[in-house]
Formats: C-alpha cells, structure tokens, sequence
C-alpha cells in the first residue's frame, strides 16, 4: 500500500476539484479504469463482483492521469505486473470509509488468488472544508 504525501494529495485534490469519500477506482493491470464506487453504498462488493468477472474498460482517467510515472514504478516495483490496482480515498474518521475498507479487506482475504495493489488517499492529514478545493 502506498501513501501519498499530505503535499501530493493536495495537488491532487485541487486538480481535481474536490473529493467524495469513500471513492474506490479500480485499473486493470494495463492502467485502464474499470471500476469506479463513490460514496457511502451497501452494494459495493457485489457491484465489484460483478464488474470482476468481466473487466471491461469505461470511460474514465487513466492510471497516469492518477499517479506520476515514479509513484506507479514504487508501486510495482515489488509486485507482479499483473492483477488490479486499487486506488481507495478515505479517511479515518469517516465511518462509510471505516466500513467500506473492512469490507474490502473481507472480500480480498476470501480470495486470496485475487492479485490486487493499493493506494491508499488519506485525508487525514488534508484541512477539510465545505467547499470544494480550486
């Protein structure tokens, strides 16, 4: 699991107006998205489910729109090039976040052949306010 730095998400946040949280996106090994879960759901892992028996690309930023091209080499450095990578905003405080990580890490420990890298956004460390970040 990789952490972004609080001047990194920043960046990131600014960049991109905001952030829901949770917000799970999912690449294929490619760095094409193919799923994306924003907000507090209870269908988060069926709909992952769904969406992993048939990985299809949709319309949505790449991995490199996500990660710069050293964050994504220190992310696969000591895995395989294989499998899915999950990019996971939350924040401790947040009990959708606290539950939908659970259920995920649930799901992931049921099937542990499931090759799956993390990034983990934390905003914890960010001020959070009620307007978006410009």
């Amino acid at each position: 699991m990789i952490r972004l730095p609080p001047h990194g998400l920043r960046r990131m946040l600014r960049a991109r107006g905001g952030l829901v949280i949770p917000d799970l996106w999912v690449f294929n090994s490619t760095g094409r998205l193919i799923f994306r879960f924003a907000g507090n759901h209870r269908d988060l892992i069926p709909s992952l489910v769904r969406t992993l028996a048939h990985p299809v690309p949709i319309k949505g930023p790449s991995l490199s729109d996500w990660l710069t091209s050293r964050q994504i080499a220190d992310l696969l450095k000591s895995e395989s090039s294989k499998g899915l990578i999950f990019i996971e905003s939350w924040a401790s405080w947040n009990p959708a976040c606290q539950s939908e990580l659970n259920d995920l890490e649930h799901y992931l420990d049921a099937h542990p052949k499931l090759s799956v890298r993390g990034v983990l956004l934390s905003v914890d460390s960010v001020r959070m306010s009620s307007r978006p970040h410009r």
